[in-house]
């Protein structure tokens, strides 16, 4: 049994220790902030719900927690309605249901109620409108989907979104270092029990920075009404979701809501669109092939892939993911090699440097050498401002690893 001390991440515990049936001691969780969590202990059921045979053994001050794994059936592809409660958002617990669901004996086909946007946790949208669809990178087929039945905010929540999720055999390697252009942004502005003029603040605020950059701007609003009882019911609030969409399928977004109990300063709903305008931009300056909310789902799912050597390029490196990746070196001993972009340039044009000067004929070496004062001379000039530029350019990381091979044995063939 695998013995974790004062770990952060319970979710990516629980996620590589169900799929590398590996039973695991966590010890020290939260000691001093009173142990888990009520969304933590609501995630440890929803595993409870999909699984035969998982079984959790919780401490009374809840910081040591033992799990032996079981089987993913996804309920028997059977429609279920789970409360992830008001605590955290409903993206907090998708995230390891996904790659849960995936190795799973059936479908899985779930209603799920509760917080749909905050200002902790990624949306619904961001979660539908661009995760899923660039994990199907991953040769993930059949249907996908994140579909918000009704919107959710804090405090009350109400929200219910439909989670329908296939399985795989297992999941092929991904190679994603390509660098593309923005051809459109798209994003979606939500509200619940406001004015809906609001909304168009919002999203006239947000166009008036991104037009700037990019003519094809287009953002939809979701504004949902409500009978009276339901106004009772359901929190007011607002939200924004943006994605910048690339010429090579890359998939950037972000999120902004309504502050809950903040001040009017705060909700300002010009300010809200500038400030999601502005995240953008600057998620758009430091990522790499995918933002650094999906940085931990896609490095995940390279870990769990075939024994292919799969690659991503990443911007900045969040915490969380670093975290995640010693978990995943634990269970599965999967690590990965990561190198700064330009120095797998430099290889390459060393090497095609070296092709060619094989190939020069020893009668034009001298015309080669005055060639080559004249490159030297450009190059310098070119060097020069390349320098000037670098002030600019964002180091970006490429992370390769070799799978692990993950297979789904439990699935339910034809």
């Amino acid at each position: 049994m695998l013995k974790l001390n004062n770990p952060t991440n319970i979710r990516q515990i629980i996620i590589c220790s169900t799929l590398s049936e590996r039973p695991v001691v966590i010890e020290n969780y939260k000691a001093f902030e009173g142990g888990l969590s009520s969304s933590e202990l609501k995630f440890l059921r929803l595993v409870e719900l999909i699984s035969t045979g998982a079984k959790f053994l919780i401490s009374k001050n809840g910081s040591t927690i033992k799990y032996y794994p079981g089987i993913i059936t996804n309920n028997d592809s059977n429609q279920f309605e789970y409360d992830c409660g008001n605590e955290r958002n409903i993206s907090y617990f998708l995230y390891p249901l996904l790659i849960l669901a995936l190795f799973g004996k059936n479908r899985l086909n779930a209603k799920l109620k509760g917080i749909t946007n905050d200002t902790q946790d990624i949306s619904v949208d961001m979660f539908s409108n661009s995760i899923l669809p660039q994990i199907k990178k991953f040769g993930i087929e059949g249907e996908l989907l994140v579909k918000v039945l009704k919107r959710g905010y804090k405090p009350e929540g109400q929200g219910e979104i439909l989670f329908k999720c296939p399985i795989v055999r297992h999941l092929k390697a991904i190679n994603l270092k390509e660098r593309g252009k923005i051809k459109r942004i798209r994003g979606i502005c939500a509200g619940a029990q406001i004015n809906p003029s609001i909304l168009n603040r919002i999203i006239s605020s947000s166009r008036e920075i991104l037009n700037d950059y990019l003519p094809d701007v287009w953002i939809y609003s979701d504004f949902q009404k409500g009978n009276n009882q339901e106004k009772q019911k359901t929190s007011p609030g607002y939200s924004v979701s943006l994605v910048a969409e690339y010429n090579n399928g890359q998939l950037i977004s972000i999120d902004q809501c309504s502050i809950e109990n903040g001040s009017p300063e705060q909700n300002l709903a010009e300010k809200i669109g500038k400030e999601a305008a502005l995240s953008l931009l600057d998620e758009i300056l430091y990522c790499g092939f995918v933002d650094s909310n999906s940085q931990s789902m896609f490095l995940t799912l390279m870990s769990l892939s075939e024994k292919k050597i799969s690659s991503i390029r990443l911007g900045r490196i969040t915490p969380f993911t670093v975290e995640n990746l010693r978990i995943i070196r634990e269970f599965f001993g999967v690590t990965f090699k990561i190198l700064p972009e330009d120095t797998q340039n430099k290889e390459l044009e060393e090497e095609e440097e070296e092709e060619n000067e094989k190939e020069q004929n020893g009668e034009n070496q001298n015309e080669d050498n005055m060639d080559i004062q004249d490159n030297q001379s450009n190059s310098n000039q070119e060097n020069k401002e390349e320098f000037d530029l670098s002030l600019y350019n964002i180091q970006h990381m490429i992370f390769s690893c070799y799978g692990a091979g993950l297979s789904n044995m439990s699935r339910v063939t034809n």
